[in-house]
């Protein structure tokens, strides 16, 4: 029974430090598992990123805004810099990257495509990521 008690006042010490790590090494930070299973959202100087369970960072704070996983495209999270958007994948990889103007919904050009604007351009992401021209579409 001491032993129980004992790993139950380890693990709250733990839990206790990486909040207070956290919250020291960022502006705010968020509820665990709120946009992604595992990944809890961080600010910094008014810019967002992740961290995982352990407090190691996935993404650092450098988007101005982050939508959900999976509103665009399924393992897709829509970020923001500046004026310009693009997406991360459930990794932290930018898989396309923040220059584009405007990102429609997945499904304007079949196959799940999204519209883009790149610098008056009009196109769309292929599932890779890469932009292509409209007028390639046809």
């Amino acid at each position: 029974m001491m032993y129980k008690f004992s790993s139950i006042i380890a693990v709250v010490i733990l839990l206790s430090a990486f909040s207070s790590d956290a919250q020291s090494t960022y502006d705010s930070t968020g509820i665990e598992g709120d946009i992604l299973k595992g990944w809890t959202l961080v600010q910094k100087a008014g810019k967002f990123g992740f961290i995982d369970k352990t407090g190691k960072e996935i993404v650092a704070p450098q988007y101005d805004y982050v939508d959900q996983f999976g509103e665009y495209r399924k393992n897709w999270l829509l970020v923001k810099k500046g004026n310009y958007v693009g997406f991360i994948d459930n990794k932290g990889k930018e898989i396309v990257p923040t220059e584009y103007q405007s990102i429609g919904q997945h499904g304007e050009y079949g196959n799940e495509l999204p519209a883009v604007n790149q610098h008056g351009r009009s196109g769309y992401i292929d599932k890779k990521g890469i932009f292509n021209d409209l007028e390639d579409y046809h």
